[in-house]
């Protein structure tokens, strides 16, 4: 296996058919799955690993560190890889990084990882088990394929002492290889930024993590983003010179926003897996907004939609995009996913009312905020919503879309005021609790597209 600075490309060999969705799939199927479906950019052995998948079921697994409270979408790409593996009928190590998590990849980077302390990491940890979990049969109750396996490397690195890791991994390691590779020679050539010596020291956690599960549960594969190919390839290498055993790399394409952008917190637009950061109804928003070019591709990779079906919305939307059939059926399937039934019952829920004609009653306060994130909004005392209550004037001025009783006054008179979603024709209406659209919230439109939000706390 050669341990070269880039991904080679896959070999050309005729794919089998595998369209079915989660039905019929067969383990050596694996392969033409993932490809047909978006998630194969490079193999390192092609011929190597169809081999291995038709020969029994495979154990594969991918790392995810918990350099954060919640993943996000950009980690939503291997999950459904690994999700895909698993209903072909191979077994998922799901990979908390608990100890490489404390060092941080440099992969892909252009500054340092922010060090995090121990309570930290452990809750992060949690947080990333329960996210892996609603894609993943972790615990058996499933039927989508062998129970998959979720372990911690913090488990198996804490008690190595730094002179055992130099003799039984470093003691493998070529730095000249090291130094060649892209994640490494990019970050050394930059002057200001450089690489601390425990960044560089990563890609050999990450190669005895593979090696580490190759040697205790027969892992054979490791998948990653493209920008992990450095570090998966040290793990091939690292098994190798330590058994003489083949394993097998697999990488796919990073998700990026429309002008190329890496897909993730640290570029500051990250569409969070968990609920309390991103809302079933904001995820769901993220989906049927996405631009016409990449519906498609979003199908494939963030449903378990039959690709046959895929083809067919794909059609629809080439002969009608203003009716966004495609974008709807993506947002649904892409939030049950990670929500479920219930999440995507909210979301579609909050969706029809807050873009239908009727007024707005009954939404969550995390829903207003979500849809109305760019409008003015002020925090009033509850109270003033008692006795007589707040008169519209009033709150027209307090929010800033008018800036005198006279000028709301007007605003009203010309039918320009809305207040959760119905018309305002009364100048002298006060507004009480039952009033607000949700427990704390009213939502006031003034002409077409200027909204403010008014919350009572």
């Amino acid at each position: 296996m050669s341990s070269s600075t880039s991904p080679a490309g896959h070999a050309g060999a005729t794919p089998v058919t595998a369209r079915s969705s989660t039905g019929g799939l067969r383990r050596a199927d694996a392969l033409d799955v993932l490809r047909e479906r978006g998630f194969v950019q490079d193999v390192t052995d092609e011929a190597g690993l169809r081999s291995a998948f038709a020969a029994g079921p495979v154990s594969y697994y991918v790392g995810f560190d918990p350099t954060g409270w919640s993943l996000h979408a950009g980690h939503l790409v291997g999950m459904m890889a690994m999700s895909w593996l698993q209903r072909c009928g191979h077994h998922p190590i799901a990979l908390a990084g608990g100890a490489t998590g404390r060092i941080g990849d440099p992969s892909g980077r252009d500054t340092e990882r922010e060090v995090m302390d121990d309570a930290t990491i452990a809750r992060n940890l949690e947080n990333i088990r329960r996210q892996l979990g609603a894609v993943l049969d972790l615990d058996g109750t499933g039927t989508d394929g062998p129970t998959g396996t979720l372990v911690d490397n913090y488990e198996w690195t804490r008690d190595v002492t730094v002179l055992e890791f130099l003799r039984d991994v470093g003691s493998h390691a070529s730095v000249n290889q090291m130094i060649a590779r892209d994640s490494v020679k990019r970050r050394l050539e930059e002057r200001e930024q450089g690489l601390t010596y425990a960044e560089f020291s990563y890609q050999l956690l990450q190669a005895f993590d593979f090696a580490h599960l190759y040697e205790t549960t027969g892992c054979l594969l490791q998948g990653g983003g493209s920008d992990q190919w450095g570090n998966i390839v040290a793990g091939i290498d690292l098994i190798r010179r330590r058994s003489g055993s083949q394993a097998y790399g697999l990488v796919w394409p990073l998700l990026t926003t429309a002008d190329g952008a890496k897909f993730g917190k640290s570029a500051g637009n990250a569409v969070w897996l968990a609920p309390e950061l991103t809302s079933p109804y904001a995820y769901y928003q993220y989906w049927v907004n996405a631009a016409d070019a990449d519906v498609v591709r979003f199908l494939r990779l963030f449903t378990y939609l039959d690709l046959d079906v895929v083809d067919e919305l794909a059609g629809e939307l080439s002969r009608d995009p203003a009716a966004r059939v495609a974008h709807r059926e993506l947002a649904r399937e892409a939030t049950r996913i990670v929500h479920g039934d219930d999440g995507v019952a909210q979301a579609e829920s909050a969706t029809s009312v807050l873009f239908g004609d009727e007024p707005f009653r009954g939404l969550d306060d995390g829903v207003l905020a979500d849809a109305f994130a760019g409008a003015p909004s002020v925090e009033l005392p509850r109270d003033r919503l008692s006795g007589e209550g707040v008169g519209m004037l009033e709150l027209l001025r307090e929010v800033g879309a008018a800036s005198s009783n006279g000028e709301a006054r007007r605003l009203v008179q010309n039918g320009a005021v809305s207040l959760n979603n119905a018309r305002v024709v009364d100048e002298r209406r006060r507004l009480g609790p039952a009033d607000l659209a949700s427990t704390t919230t009213l939502v006031i439109k003034v002409g077409k597209k200027r909204h403010y939000l008014a919350r009572f706390t």
